[in-house]
Parts: C-alpha cells; sequence; structure tokens
C-alpha cells in the first residue's frame, strides 16, 4: 500500500486504514485514510481528531482491542513514557483520552494488546534480567501486574500480540539461537500455557504487525522503508482468532447472520423519497416562502436524472406532526432491507437548550408549546425502524446541526470504492447549518440543487456530494453546513449513492 507509516497501523471494520506518522523533529501525527478512484486518500475521522488534538507531544504507538471499541495508546515524550486508553460510549462516540498506569518505571518494549474481553493487557518490560516473562496488567487503570506468564524455552520477547480468547503471539528468540521469529502459545483448562510453536509463513521481521477486523488478513509496517503491508493470516493463527460481539448485539447463528448481510448488500433496491416543505404556517408571522417550491424542484431533479421513480416519492408540503410520522411509520411495512431512503425536509426548525434537543416545526407549531413539534429523537426511532440498505436526511432547516448530537443492478459497474460504501449500510445525514439560523432563501439549497444537476458522474456519494456544497456555502454565507452518521440508528459505515439513469 503506498502510504508512509512510521509506527503503527490499523486495517478498521469500514475498511479505511489508521496509521502513525513522524515529522522531522519526531512529533506524531495520526491519519485515516480510506480507498477511493483506486488510491489512498487521506479523510479524518472523530477518532483522529481527538488524538491529534490532545496526543501531539513526542510520538506515539497504538492498538486496538479485538472488537474496536477501546485503543490504547503508549506514547514516547521528553518525560518518559506515557500511557492512554480512548474508548467508545453506548452510542459509539469516542471519549478524550484518559491516562492510565501513571508509573514511569515501567518502559515496555511495544504498546500492550488487549486481552479478548479488555478487562487486561498482555506486554513485557523492557530491562529484565530475564525477558521471557510476559506481565499482565489490570484492576483500576491497568495500575496492577496481576499476572506473570512464564515462557521457559524463550530468552527474549519483544512484542505480544492476543490472538484469541486463549491465545497469544509472540515475537521472539529461542535461548542459544540468535533469530527472532514469530510463536503461538494458548493457555490450558488448568491455566498453564503451552510450549510455543514457531508460526512458520511469519519469517520476515514483522514488528509492526497487527491483527484488523478481517480474519484473513493481519497488517504490518516496513520499519526501514515506512511501508505498510497486508499479509495473509497464516492458518494456524486463523483457527484462534475470535470476535467479540459487539455493543452487546443479540447472538444469532452465522447463517442467520450470513444470510441478513447477504439481504443486505445486494444491488438494484428502490429508491425511496420523502420531500417535506413548510411554507404556509398557521401562525402568520411563521410563514416562509420557499419550501414548498424547494420539494418541487427537488422532486424533479430525482425523477428526471437520478433512479427515483414518481410512484416511490412521497411528497408533503405544510405539513402537521402527524402527517410526517404516519408517512415514516408506514414505510417501515413499504421498504426492504436492499432499498435506499432520502428524506428531505425544509421549514422552520428550533434548539432547546434546556433538554438539548432539537425540532422540526410542523405548519401547526405554537412556539410557546412544544407538545406537537417533532424533536430529533423521533426522527432517529423511524430511522432507526425503517430497515433501507441506505438512508440520507437532509434537512435544510435553522439549527438543523443538532440531528448530530447525537433500480436495476447499476451499482455492479461502479467503482470498487463506491461498491463498498454500498454494501455497508448506512443511516447519515446532512444539514445547512450546525446550531444556528439559516434564512429563507436557502444558500445552502441552491448549491444542492446546483451540484445535483450539473453532477456527470454516474455514481454520486452523499459525502461528495456534501463536500462541494459545504464548499460552496462557506464561500457564500455565514452558515457552515454539517455532515455525518446519525448514531444510534444502524449505520455501519456505508453511503448513500445517487445513481444517475441512463440516456
Amino acid at each position: 500500500m503506498h502510504m508512509r507509516c512510521d509506527g503503527s497501523a490499523a486495517l478498521m471494520p469500514d475498511s479505511s486504514m489508521i496509521i502513525t506518522q513522524y515529522n522531522m523533529v519526531g512529533v506524531n501525527k495520526t491519519t485515516r485514510y480510506v480507498f477511493k478512484d483506486n488510491q489512498w486518500i487521506e479523510e479524518s475521522n472523530k477518532l483522529v481528531d481527538i488524538i491529534n488534538a490532545t496526543l501531539t507531544d513526542g510520538h506515539i504507538h497504538f492498538r486496538f482491542s479485538h472488537d474496536f471499541t477501546r485503543l490504547f495508546v503508549l506514547v514516547h515524550e521528553d518525560s518518559g513514557q506515557h500511557f492512554y486508553e480512548l474508548s467508545k460510549n453506548e452510542e459509539g462516540i469516542w471519549g478524550l483520552p484518559q491516562e492510565v498506569l501513571i508509573d514511569n518505571n515501567r518502559k515496555t518494549n511495544s504498546v500492550p494488546s488487549y486481552s479478548f474481553d479488555n478487562s487486561k493487557l498482555f506486554t513485557t518490560i523492557e530491562g529484565r534480567n530475564d525477558w521471557s516473562v510476559i506481565e499482565v496488567w489490570g484492576g483500576k487503570n491497568y495500575s496492577e501486574i496481576i499476572e506473570k506468564i512464564k515462557v521457559p524455552k524463550l530468552k527474549e520477547i519483544i512484542q505480544v500480540i492476543s490472538i484469541g480468547e486463549k491465545s497469544l503471539l509472540l515475537f521472539a528468540a529461542k535461548k542459544k539461537q540468535k533469530e527472532y521469529v514469530w510463536y503461538l502459545i494458548k493457555e490450558t483448562a488448568d491455566n498453564s500455557w503451552t510450549a510455543p510453536v514457531q508460526i512458520s509463513s511469519l519469517k520476515m521481521y514483522f514488528f509492526g504487525l497487527a491483527t484488523t477486523a478481517f480474519p484473513e488478513w493481519m497488517i504490518y509496517s516496513n520499519f526501514e522503508n515506512s511501508t505498510l503491508y497486508l499479509h495473509p493470516t497464516p492458518p494456524l493463527l486463523k483457527a484462534e482468532l475470535k470476535t467479540p460481539k459487539r455493543n452487546n448485539e443479540i447472538a444469532i447463528s452465522q447463517n442467520e447472520k450470513a444470510q441478513n448481510i447477504n439481504q443486505m448488500v445486494k444491488p438494484g433496491g428502490k429508491y425511496h423519497a420523502v420531500l417535506i416543505g413548510n411554507s404556509d404556517y398557521q401562525m402568520d408571522k411563521l410563514d416562509l416562502v420557499n419550501p414548498t417550491d424547494d420539494v418541487d424542484e427537488l422532486k424533479q431533479i430525482l425523477t428526471n436524472k437520478y433512479s427515483f421513480n414518481t410512484e416511490n416519492i412521497i411528497t408533503l408540503k405544510n405539513a402537521t406532526r402527524d402527517e410526517v410520522l404516519e408517512v415514516l411509520y408506514r414505510l417501515r411495512k413499504e421498504i426492504s432491507v436492499t432499498d435506499n431512503l432520502l428524506i428531505f425536509y425544509a421549514g422552520h426548525g428550533y434548539w432547546d437548550d434546556k433538554v438539548e434537543q432539537g425540532y422540526w416545526w410542523p405548519v401547526d407549531t405554537d412556539p410557546a408549546n412544544p407538545s406537537n413539534w417533532l424533536s430529533n429523537s423521533d426522527l432517529k426511532e423511524q430511522i432507526r425502524a425503517i430497515r433501507s440498505a441506505h438512508t440520507l436526511l437532509i434537512s435544510d432547516a435553522c439549527f438543523s446541526g443538532g440531528i448530530f448530537r447525537a433500480r436495476g443492478n447499476e451499482i455492479r459497474s461502479a467503482s470498487r470504492d463506491i461498491q463498498l460504501l454500498y454494501r455497508l449500510p448506512s443511516r447519515r445525514a446532512m444539514s445547512s447549518g450546525n446550531m444556528s439560523s439559516v434564512s429563507d432563501n436557502s444558500v445552502f439549497f441552491k448549491y444542492l440543487i446546483k451540484y445535483l444537476d450539473e453532477n456527470t458522474d454516474q455514481f454520486l456519494s452523499s459525502s461528495d456530494l456534501f463536500t462541494k456544497v459545504r464548499r460552496a456555502v462557506l464561500s457564500n454565507s455565514l452558515t457552515v453546513p454539517q455532515d455525518g452518521v446519525i448514531m444510534g440508528t444502524g449505520d455501519e459505515g456505508g453511503d448513500f449513492i445517487f445513481i444517475q439513469q441512463k440516456e
């Protein structure tokens, strides 16, 4: 893979790559790459932004937990080694780094590795007289040595990688030998450990080796040429690899899971749309001019240029809360797991600081009575219940950034990156602004329609569309459009793809 890597690397569940790079003075930069148009392109995300904003002194090495919900970071600073942990909350949002194991007397040879259940860490300590001992850290902030594993046949263990529930991969040398190679040891029923078994297919100096989210591949970095490589997982290790259930998901059989995945990834699903435009409010002072005209213009673009049929587009003009919820509830039965859904709203929005909740205002809204406002929580519940392959929400309303707080087989001919985005379920949103008001004459909608109309690509992802719209809006207004995942609704890293009709 043609990207510079000077330290740790990870192949993530969404197929992106996160790596560390150092500048000339040894300061760390963490970079994320995604594969688009047959090349790896730098594209940041929340986790990378947090690391680069908070862990900038010195350089870092990192290792993810088996389920990719935790990240352990070893930082080499002028004051010595420091250890940090980042973890996801129940909604899948990464928190800030928390310093753990505040003990500068422990200097590890490499970044520690999580146990299968994330309760402890495996590592070796630099400078020991006998480097054949593996230390197991646990307790609060991993501050205790809860176990020591002695591997008698090895004279020096440089790196420890937790492979499965009860197995470790060791980079080490045997006694009376100079060559460092990889060995597998396994815990037995009586809590002892087997003799090390050499993994013959891992013959190179894979010091930067790591498992990935994909059992068939491991990843390693060559420090001599700063190049990243994927390596097939040796059969013996593949047999040991296990993946914990993520986010306490309900256990289902492998056959059921495979069937569900196959249903989700099939191309050729229908494109549905719900277009909501509220202009004529019951309170005259709330009236807007453009929203009802905007939905007509958007409908024309979708049906004339993209894979939306008229019979699958629902237009709601001057809608009440009940009318919007009734349509979304009905779509639960009409939309299949291979279909795509676009929801567009233009009208008034409101952000309530006291409850930290955003709302759409239906046409019968009373600003002094929130009983019939449509909350972001209501929208998320409906979106989560609609089992589409991809759902994209576009909100052109005041304070619409609050949503983040919290046909045919044409796709088969798309490039590999577009097909990957289509394979994975998505629940995304883009909004005309963050936590600010927007004008009736929407600059956001102007450029949304412009780039949908002028697009010449047969396959257009919502992320690429948003990038163009955001750049134009920032240059021509004071609003800051927002784009991202609607958390807690079933997003798995994919994207909504607009497919042009063939001539």
